[in-house]
């Protein structure tokens, strides 16, 4: 590990992970000969969601996920690797159907509220980007 101003680089055999923090969030640059999965947990504001259960809203577009309550802040993840995400809510479109056992839940089901999982896998040099919205 090595810090220089506002800079931490974290270097083990031959990968290479760069966190800098800037004013509207956070950049993480990968660098690695092989395949890399990166699991990235967000829990939005949730003492809002525990004192006015609100709706969360989540956005997928090519390159990007954009999760958290309706109203309040929202967390934006942006990358230029192969990004996919969900959260709790992602089950929601079951729960008003009655009861199957034998039923597939979305791995979200099981989150605990209000969290959510994005995955980002990326080969050679990629960037990740968690800004706050």
């Amino acid at each position: 590990a090595s810090v220089s101003g506002e800079v931490l680089t974290l270097t083990d055999a031959g990968r290479v992970k760069t966190f800098r923090l800037a004013e509207t969030g956070l950049e993480v640059r990968y660098q690695d000969t092989g395949p890399v999965s990166a699991l990235i947990p967000l829990a939005v504001d949730p003492q809002a969601f525990y004192l006015s259960p609100s709706g969360y809203l989540a956005v997928l577009a090519p390159g990007s996920w954009t999760w958290g309550p309706g109203s309040g802040i929202r967390a934006e993840v942006r990358t230029d690797a192969d990004l996919s995400a969900y959260g709790f809510t992602v089950s929601k479109v079951f729960m008003g159907l009655p009861e199957d056992p034998d039923q597939e839940y979305p791995a979200g089901h099981y989150f605990p509220f209000p969290f959510a999982l994005v995955t980002v896998r990326g080969e050679g040099e990629f960037i990740v980007w968690i800004v706050g919205k």
